[in-house]
């Protein structure tokens, strides 16, 4: 037998012919409900009975009928009315009936839980099974209500943070009208559990609206939740917060209308269950779809990366695949090569968006993509985005754009961008073999006894053997990275080939560029000095690498080339020696070029040797050193050197009477005038530091 039966059959046993009625109101009730009865009793008034909670059970005899009242820890009560003159139970008896009673509560409540159980589990079951996000929900949110039978409606909103709102996202039990609902984080009860991130109970109809009122709910929302009911008036409520980790998402909310019996502490807790099946079911929805579009992402990569490697092994070259990337993104797509100073272009006619000055110091300490605005003359927006190979900026991509990139825009020009640097370090690998081959040919020229026949043998040069020719070299100071210095050698290089049409041969060769400028007319040498002039001005003001460069001097024939190329390398070291960057010509070096090739050190050491008397504590305090170079500047004008000192005639006299005593030399004795002349040139022109 159940232990319902053995109960039944034991009070049918003490009560024997008198009539009994069973009443039990469980923790969520908010009346008695009858439960068992034998027989009927006229007289029951189960509501008005005064019980003691604190006594186990309580037996009261009222104008002939017995009452006894059992009370449990968890809010479950159980009321025995009887007819009978007297209570038929002894002490043990009783201890029997509140234990038979608890049993059957906790059957009862294991039954309960069983379902409920059961339901989470199904809903677990469909949060693996499906990633269909508003079915799976909806469905939560009925699972909820069926499992907390005090409950009537429920609704689950979700935060959007573009919104910065808490938005309806389904309901079950209430009109359509509720998916309008959009809270303000802080606002109503719901905007406060999102707020606050802890549960809210109320169990009247006056309550929760001074809650809404008090947490400053908007007309608005006030309007559609009383739309929303039907007509039915809200008696209770149990919110929630939706929670991912540490971050909240959301709210679920459940309602009562009309049904009998009040939200419990477990209704909450059994709520927070299925809000995280919630958390759950989103959490797996996002995962979901950044696989999808991660997988997306990826296919879209291959796919282009395919189109444009078969342009790359075909050699179509830079221009046709810009050509190919800006079809492929609808766009007025640029590239600028950086090292060739090249522009190229997606579509016929569009102009060049930036100056190259500007793409320089904008990517001279930048490596990632860049979104510029513009404002003036109209407001126009640019994308950027840089091209490396290690620490060489290679160049860049321009696209203009009217709103934020699509993803498919940034995969077409991330995937471009690596093509395009196999291109260019392609490119810049044939353009060293070329450089190599071109430096054999011209070390071959300048060492032949007969030039002008080897130059005629080797028509891949395009060279005129009775043309009038100069040779320059550029060399390129203070570099600290080899991968820096060849690329801008390159870039020199391509700056050169633009702008000074008659050169006939170019390459860069360890730090240095050697070019050779071919003239029908020899009187035409002025203007490609004066261009390279500008190229190398242009690039110190722009780079950390300084340039010097040096012109040998012009004659016709190509047996002369050897000749200017042996000056324009003196011509170069004169500027490195004197660390002046700049360019320079042979010619312009006048008397300096007898001690172009003679050692340094000893240079320094007679510069040295001859100031060195003047270095006293008293000399340099009397400046002597200074009024000596100043009075050999100015062409020993007593005049014009006290002016530039700023002291008087008699004092100059007085000092270049002591620097004649200091140095045992007069300056009336034409070989100690000469050895003075020669020093103050020598210090002036080579900038040695002196030695004390």
């Amino acid at each position: 037998m159940t232990t319902k039966q053995l109960l039944i059959s034991f009070l049918d046993r003490s009560f024997e012919s008198a009539h009994y009625e069973i009443w039990i109101q469980k923790p969520q009730d908010t009346s008695f409900q009858l439960f068992h009865r034998k027989g009927i009793i006229d007289k029951v008034n189960v509501t008005q009975q005064n019980w003691s909670h604190d006594a186990k059970y309580q037996v009261v005899s009222d104008e002939g009928y017995v009452y006894v009242a059992f009370s449990y820890t968890s809010g479950h009560q159980v009321l025995l009315c009887s007819n009978s003159l007297t209570c038929p139970f002894t002490k043990s008896e009783l201890d029997y009936l509140y234990v038979c009673f608890e049993l059957l509560e906790a059957k009862s409540q294991i039954q309960t839980k069983d379902t409920e159980l059961e339901i989470l589990i199904e809903g677990i079951r469909s949060v693996s099974s499906s990633l269909v996000l508003e079915d799976l929900l909806e469905k939560i949110v009925k699972n909820a209500l069926s499992v907390i039978p005090v409950a009537n409606a429920g609704y689950l909103q979700l935060y959007d943070p573009i919104e910065k709102k808490i938005n309806c996202k389904t309901s079950v039990g209430f009109e359509p009208i509720i998916r309008m609902l959009k809270m303000n984080v802080g606002e109503s009860i719901t905007g406060m559990v999102f707020k606050e991130g802890k549960p809210l109970i109320y169990h009247s109809t006056e309550q929760i609206f001074d809650k809404m009122s008090e947490n400053s709910i908007t007309q608005g929302n006030l309007q559609i939740i009383n739309s929303s009911t039907g007509g039915k008036v809200i008696q209770a409520i149990v919110s929630v917060p939706i929670s991912i980790g540490n971050q909240r998402i959301g709210v679920m909310t459940i309602h009562q209308f009309d049904k009998m019996g009040k939200f419990t502490d477990g209704d909450v807790r059994l709520l927070q269950g299925f809000a995280s099946q919630v958390a759950i079911a989103i959490q797996n929805a996002r995962l979901y779809t950044e696989v999808r579009e991660k997988l997306h992402e990826l296919s879209k990569r291959n796919e282009v990366h395919n189109t444009l490697i078969k342009f790359s092994l075909q050699n179509k070259g830079l221009k046709t695949i810009v050509k190919e990337i800006g079809k492929m993104i609808n766009g007025h797509v640029s590239f600028y090569d950086y090292l060739e100073n090249d522009w190229y272009h997606g579509r016929a006619n569009q102009p060049n968006y930036f100056s190259t000055d500007e793409i320089s110091l904008l990517f001279k300490a930048k490596r990632k993509p860049v979104f510029i605005k513009i404002r003036k003359p109209v407001e126009e927006n640019y994308y950027l985005y840089p091209i490396f190979n290690g620490t060489i900026f290679l160049g860049c991509f321009i696209l203009p754009y009217n709103y934020t990139l699509s993803m498919f825009d940034r995969i077409v020009i991330e995937q471009g961008g690596a093509i395009l640097a196999l291109e260019l370090v392609k490119k810049h690998t044939f353009e060293e073999i070329y450089y190599k081959k071109t430096h054999e040919f011209f070390n071959e020229v300048i060492r032949s006894r007969e030039p002008e026949t080897l130059i005629s043998k080797r028509k891949e040069f395009n060279l005129n053997p009775s043309h009038t020719f100069f040779v320059g070299v550029i060399e390129l100071v203070n570099h600290k990275d080899l991968y820096k210095l060849s690329a801008d050698i390159h870039s020199i290089i391509s700056f050169i080939k633009k702008n000074i049409p008659r050169l006939s041969l170019i390459y860069g060769f360890h730090n240095k560029i050697i070019l050779l400028v071919s003239l029908e007319d020899s009187t035409l040498i002025d203007e490609p000095i004066k261009q390279l002039k500008t190229i190398i001005n242009d690039w110190t003001n722009n780079n950390d690498t300084l340039l010097c460069a040096g012109i040998g001097s012009t004659k016709k024939g190509a047996y002369h080339i050897g000749k200017s190329y042996e000056e324009a390398k003196k011509s170069v070291s004169y500027l490195v020696n004197k660390k002046e960057t700049g360019i320079i010509t042979y010619e312009s070096i006048g008397v300096n070029r007898l001690f172009i090739n003679q050692d340094s050190n000893e240079i320094k050491e007679f510069i040295n040797d001859f100031f060195h008397p003047l270095h006293s504590e008293w000399s340099r305090k009397n400046e002597l050193e200074t009024t000596l170079v100043t009075y050999i500047k100015l062409n020993k004008s007593i005049n014009e050197t006290a002016k530039s000192l700023h002291i008087h005639i008699n004092t100059l006299y007085q000092r270049l009477k002591k620097i004649e005593d200091i140095l045992h030399l007069s300056f009336n004795d034409p070989k100690d005038f000469l050895k003075i002349q020669l020093a103050c040139h020598l210090k002036e022109s080579f900038a040695y530091s002196e030695e004390v």
